[in-house]
């Protein structure tokens, strides 16, 4: 029972000011999905690393100094008072998230027709990430404000609104992913604050309605529906990548090829260290490799839920 009360906690005891401001088992479980984490970029990316930087540690290299710099920002954070979150994502975070996220159509630059990202020197920054959190801190302070009327339509339909002109900046610059996310993330924060299952069904009806749309009036996005439905149908067009990934997870069996043996990354699929590096760790570490990376995440998420639940409860 111990081990298991290591990663979901003691959520019945009583919070000590004078302890951290942090949960103990959170921490771990993120560490432990770092750790993960280097290895799959590594083995994912030895062999485009030595090709394209003469170097087959460079990408590994980067992702160190990308997860030192998020350690370094989030102990900043910590020391930031929540009543700041809770003022400032009522209407300033938001509009600076809305003016970051018009960027990248006057200075971004363009990948593969998508223009999503500003181009910083040492990488490439994507205003929508830092949208979605931005946009979270702002449903969590709306929800605090209106709990008590969340039922209501008029009260459960703002967010929604005010969601239209993100929504608007993020479909010119082709990100349909980022529109779908933010949405996901907001029905589930409003479901779960109370909203109510009918104004949740007919709130959902009317963006898939949207979604809908979106979907018929671009070619491409129909193409990308279609080939994962039936990716094996045009394996050489736009079911190539996900054919690739698919034979990158029948490579790895059971118990995989090995950590950096994978043969799917070299040439066969764009971007493997990226875009489908689950795919390469399938193939290097097999079916434990994936189901220890599912374990961690789902017990990262119902960490999350029962902290969530907490605050709420306080």
């Amino acid at each position: 029972m111990r081990f298991f009360e290591a990663f979901t906690g003691r959520e019945n005891e009583e919070y000590d000011p004078r302890g951290p401001l942090f949960d103990r088992s959170l921490v771990v479980l993120v560490f432990l999905l770092l750790a993960l984490c280097l290895v799959m970029v590594y083995g994912a990316s030895i062999y485009i690393g030595d090709l394209k930087m003469n170097d087959p540690g460079f990408f590994i290299k980067k992702q160190l100094a990308f997860i030192a710099a998020g350690l370094l920002a989030a102990a900043g954070i910590m020391l930031i008072p929540v009543n700041f979150w809770y003022r400032s994502g009522r209407l300033i975070l938001p509009v600076l998230a809305l003016g970051l996220c018009a960027l990248p159509l006057v200075v971004g630059s363009s990948v593969k027709g998508a223009s999503r990202w500003i181009n910083l020197g040492l990488f490439n920054f994507q205003p929508s990430e830092l949208v979605k959190l931005v946009w979270i801190i702002f449903v969590a302070g709306y929800i605090q404000r209106h709990h008590e009327a969340i039922s209501k339509v008029k009260v459960f339909i703002f967010p929604f609104l005010f969601f239209i002109p993100f929504a608007t900046l993020l479909y010119m610059q082709r990100d349909f992913g980022s529109i779908v996310v933010l949405l996901g993330i907001t029905f589930g924060m409003l479901f779960v604050a109370g909203g109510g299952l009918a104004v949740v069904i007919v709130s959902s009806f009317a963006a898939g309605l949207f979604l809908l749309a979106a979907i018929i009036t671009n070619p491409y996005r129909i193409g990308r529906i279609v080939s994962y439905m039936d990716p094996w149908k045009d394996a050489e067009n736009t079911g190539y990548q996900l054919t690739m990934g698919l034979m990158a997870y029948g490579r790895g069996g059971a118990e995989g090829q090995g950590i950096g043996n994978s043969v799917i990354k070299m040439n066969y699929i764009p971007e493997p260290h990226t875009d489908f590096i689950m795919a390469i760790w399938g193939e290097d570490a097999g079916f434990a490799g994936v189901s220890l990376v599912i374990l961690l995440e789902f017990l990262l998420i119902a960490k999350i839920c029962m902290l969530g639940f907490t605050a709420m409860r306080s």
